[in-house]
């Protein structure tokens, strides 16, 4: 599952796994998410994570 960050964002991705996920955080400087990807038990974050994202048509 994956919500990419805009083009000409800037910033890192910052990526967790286990056994049973993978979850990838791509933050700004100012550690503001601006995308993710999400694979196995990590999915279960999506909804919360998509909340936290800046609106596409502002």
């Amino acid at each position: 599952m994956v919500s990419p960050p805009p083009a000409e964002a800037h910033g890192n991705w910052e990526v967790t796994a286990d056994e049973d996920s993978v979850k990838s955080l791509f933050k700004d400087k100012d550690g503001k998410l601006l995308g993710f990807a999400l694979n196995g038990k990590a999915t279960e974050e999506r909804a919360a994570l998509l909340k936290q994202l800046p609106p596409v048509l502002a």
